[in-house]
Protein backbone atom coordinates (compact mmCIF):
# COMPACT_ATOMS: atom_id res chain seq x y z
CA UNK A 1 0.00 0.00 0.00
CA UNK A 2 2.90 2.35 1.16
CA UNK A 3 4.72 1.78 -2.23
CA UNK A 4 1.28 2.47 -4.03
CA UNK A 5 0.60 5.60 -2.53
CA UNK A 6 4.10 6.72 -3.35
CA UNK A 7 4.03 5.77 -7.14
CA UNK A 8 0.42 7.73 -7.62
CA UNK A 9 2.24 10.70 -5.73
CA UNK A 10 4.75 10.86 -8.32
CA UNK A 11 2.61 11.25 -10.99
CA UNK A 12 2.21 14.71 -12.70
CA UNK A 13 -1.79 14.74 -12.44
CA UNK A 14 -1.27 14.32 -8.40
CA UNK A 15 2.16 16.20 -8.03
CA UNK A 16 0.78 19.84 -7.80
CA UNK A 17 -2.82 19.07 -6.31
CA UNK A 18 -3.87 19.81 -2.72
CA UNK A 19 -5.49 17.10 -0.89
CA UNK A 20 -8.69 18.10 1.08
CA UNK A 21 -10.12 14.48 2.30
CA UNK A 22 -8.48 11.07 2.61
CA UNK A 23 -11.04 8.03 3.41
CA UNK A 24 -9.82 4.44 4.12
CA UNK A 25 -12.80 2.81 3.25
CA UNK A 26 -13.69 -0.51 0.85
CA UNK A 27 -13.70 -3.82 3.33
CA UNK A 28 -12.78 -3.47 6.49
CA UNK A 29 -9.76 -1.00 7.39
CA UNK A 30 -10.71 -1.00 10.99
CA UNK A 31 -8.86 -4.74 10.67
CA UNK A 32 -5.55 -3.15 9.69
CA UNK A 33 -3.04 -2.59 12.81
CA UNK A 34 -2.89 1.11 14.57
CA UNK A 35 0.78 0.87 13.69
CA UNK A 36 0.82 0.11 10.22
CA UNK A 37 -1.96 2.59 10.20
CA UNK A 38 0.33 5.24 11.03
CA UNK A 39 2.43 4.23 8.36
CA UNK A 40 0.00 4.86 5.90
CA UNK A 41 -1.12 8.36 7.72
CA UNK A 42 2.79 9.00 7.66
CA UNK A 43 3.09 8.50 4.02
CA UNK A 44 0.23 9.86 2.58
CA UNK A 45 1.29 13.03 4.50
CA UNK A 46 5.11 13.26 3.02
CA UNK A 47 4.06 12.36 -0.28
CA UNK A 48 0.98 14.80 -0.95
CA UNK A 49 0.27 18.56 -0.01
CA UNK A 50 -1.83 17.78 2.46
CA UNK A 51 -4.95 20.52 3.25
CA UNK A 52 -7.33 18.12 5.27
CA UNK A 53 -8.03 19.98 8.82
CA UNK A 54 -11.05 17.42 10.00
CA UNK A 55 -11.76 14.98 6.85
CA UNK A 56 -9.93 12.39 7.82
CA UNK A 57 -12.36 9.28 7.91
CA UNK A 58 -12.56 5.68 7.67
CA UNK A 59 -15.48 3.10 7.19
CA UNK A 60 -15.87 -0.60 8.36
CA UNK A 61 -17.76 -3.53 10.52
CA UNK A 62 -18.57 -2.04 13.82
CA UNK A 63 -17.79 -5.63 15.56
CA UNK A 64 -14.50 -5.44 14.88
CA UNK A 65 -14.15 -2.11 17.48
CA UNK A 66 -13.45 -3.86 20.41
CA UNK A 67 -11.63 -1.99 22.81
CA UNK A 68 -10.95 1.76 23.31
CA UNK A 69 -7.73 1.74 22.59
CA UNK A 70 -8.43 1.11 18.56
CA UNK A 71 -10.34 4.54 18.05
CA UNK A 72 -7.98 6.93 20.46
CA UNK A 73 -5.32 5.16 18.12
CA UNK A 74 -7.39 6.72 14.88
CA UNK A 75 -8.24 10.09 16.69
CA UNK A 76 -4.41 10.43 17.63
CA UNK A 77 -3.81 9.57 13.43
CA UNK A 78 -6.57 12.27 12.48
CA UNK A 79 -9.49 10.08 11.70
CA UNK A 80 -11.94 11.40 13.25
CA UNK A 81 -14.51 10.58 11.49
CA UNK A 82 -15.94 6.66 10.52
CA UNK A 83 -19.01 4.84 9.27
CA UNK A 84 -20.32 1.58 9.61
CA UNK A 85 -23.35 -0.22 8.63
CA UNK A 86 -26.19 -1.48 10.75
CA UNK A 87 -28.59 -2.25 8.05
CA UNK A 88 -31.12 -2.86 9.83
CA UNK A 89 -32.18 -3.83 13.96
CA UNK A 90 -34.25 -6.93 13.18
CA UNK A 91 -32.47 -9.95 13.79
CA UNK A 92 -34.18 -12.38 12.32
CA UNK A 93 -33.72 -10.23 8.99
CA UNK A 94 -30.48 -9.82 9.74
CA UNK A 95 -30.05 -13.54 10.28
CA UNK A 96 -32.10 -14.53 7.17
CA UNK A 97 -29.40 -11.82 5.24
CA UNK A 98 -26.46 -13.94 6.99
CA UNK A 99 -25.34 -10.93 8.38
CA UNK A 100 -22.53 -12.12 11.14
CA UNK A 101 -22.73 -8.88 13.49
CA UNK A 102 -25.64 -8.97 16.05
CA UNK A 103 -27.22 -6.18 17.80
CA UNK A 104 -25.17 -6.68 21.13
CA UNK A 105 -22.14 -6.15 19.05
CA UNK A 106 -23.78 -2.96 17.31
CA UNK A 107 -24.39 -1.12 20.65
CA UNK A 108 -21.34 -2.97 22.26
CA UNK A 109 -18.93 -1.12 18.91
CA UNK A 110 -20.59 2.07 19.60
CA UNK A 111 -20.34 2.37 23.30
CA UNK A 112 -16.37 1.82 23.10
CA UNK A 113 -16.45 4.53 20.59
CA UNK A 114 -18.21 6.94 22.56
CA UNK A 115 -16.13 5.86 25.51
CA UNK A 116 -12.81 6.48 23.87
CA UNK A 117 -13.86 10.30 22.24
CA UNK A 118 -15.08 9.17 18.66
CA UNK A 119 -18.69 10.13 18.16
CA UNK A 120 -18.66 11.59 15.16
CA UNK A 121 -20.22 8.77 13.03
CA UNK A 122 -22.47 7.75 9.83
CA UNK A 123 -24.28 4.95 10.08
CA UNK A 124 -25.88 2.82 6.78
CA UNK A 125 -28.95 1.72 6.96
CA UNK A 126 -31.15 -0.27 4.43
CA UNK A 127 -34.34 -0.52 2.56
CA UNK A 128 -36.42 -2.68 0.48
CA UNK A 129 -34.78 -5.97 2.87
CA UNK A 130 -36.41 -9.29 2.49
CA UNK A 131 -39.36 -9.01 5.04
CA UNK A 132 -39.34 -6.39 5.92
CA UNK A 133 -42.29 -4.02 5.86
CA UNK A 134 -42.44 0.13 5.69
CA UNK A 135 -42.99 -0.68 10.09
CA UNK A 136 -40.02 -1.73 10.42
CA UNK A 137 -38.22 0.33 8.04
CA UNK A 138 -38.83 3.38 10.55
CA UNK A 139 -38.58 1.41 13.39
CA UNK A 140 -35.16 0.73 12.49
CA UNK A 141 -34.83 4.49 12.18
CA UNK A 142 -36.30 5.36 15.42
CA UNK A 143 -33.51 3.12 16.74
CA UNK A 144 -30.12 4.56 14.88
CA UNK A 145 -31.24 8.22 15.67
CA UNK A 146 -31.45 7.59 19.26
CA UNK A 147 -27.81 6.77 18.89
CA UNK A 148 -27.22 10.38 17.54
CA UNK A 149 -24.90 9.71 14.62
CA UNK A 150 -23.85 12.42 13.14
CA UNK A 151 -24.75 11.48 9.64
CA UNK A 152 -27.45 8.57 8.36
CA UNK A 153 -27.47 7.44 5.05
CA UNK A 154 -30.15 4.63 3.68
CA UNK A 155 -29.56 2.33 1.26
CA UNK A 156 -32.01 -0.02 -1.09
CA UNK A 157 -31.46 -3.19 -0.89
CA UNK A 158 -29.63 -4.19 -4.22
CA UNK A 159 -30.27 -8.18 -5.72
CA UNK A 160 -28.19 -8.75 -8.07
CA UNK A 161 -29.48 -11.45 -10.86
CA UNK A 162 -27.64 -14.81 -10.85
CA UNK A 163 -27.11 -14.84 -6.79
CA UNK A 164 -28.19 -17.19 -4.30
CA UNK A 165 -29.73 -14.14 -2.76
CA UNK A 166 -32.18 -13.54 -6.14
CA UNK A 167 -32.85 -17.79 -6.42
CA UNK A 168 -34.54 -16.97 -2.79
CA UNK A 169 -36.11 -14.18 -3.68
CA UNK A 170 -37.73 -15.88 -6.62
CA UNK A 171 -38.24 -18.81 -4.50
CA UNK A 172 -42.47 -18.90 -4.02
CA UNK A 173 -43.61 -18.34 -0.64
CA UNK A 174 -39.54 -18.38 0.38
CA UNK A 175 -39.94 -14.71 2.53
CA UNK A 176 -43.28 -13.33 3.09
CA UNK A 177 -42.24 -9.59 1.58
CA UNK A 178 -39.65 -9.77 -0.81
CA UNK A 179 -37.29 -6.62 -2.26
CA UNK A 180 -39.29 -4.66 -4.95
CA UNK A 181 -39.33 -1.48 -6.75
CA UNK A 182 -42.93 -0.83 -5.75
CA UNK A 183 -41.40 -1.55 -1.94
CA UNK A 184 -38.30 0.83 -2.98
CA UNK A 185 -40.12 3.95 -3.89
CA UNK A 186 -42.44 3.71 -0.82
CA UNK A 187 -40.11 2.52 2.08
CA UNK A 188 -37.38 5.54 0.14
CA UNK A 189 -40.64 8.01 0.56
CA UNK A 190 -41.35 7.54 4.02
CA UNK A 191 -37.84 6.72 5.39
CA UNK A 192 -37.04 10.26 4.05
CA UNK A 193 -40.26 12.01 5.03
CA UNK A 194 -39.63 10.43 9.00
CA UNK A 195 -35.54 11.31 9.02
CA UNK A 196 -36.67 15.02 8.03
CA UNK A 197 -39.60 15.53 10.56
CA UNK A 198 -37.08 14.02 12.66
CA UNK A 199 -34.29 16.48 12.78
CA UNK A 200 -32.51 14.98 9.80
Amino acid sequence: VIHEIKKYAERPYLKDRKIESVHFGGGNPFLVPLNDLRRIVETIKSCFQIDVNDNWTMEGSINSITCEEYPKGLLDLGINRISFGIQTFKEDIRKSMNIKSTVTDIYHGIDILNKAGLNEYCIDMMYNLPNQSVEDFIDDLKKVTELEPYHIDIYNMAVFPNTYLDKLVHTKGYFNITPSNENQMKMFKEGDRWLLENGY
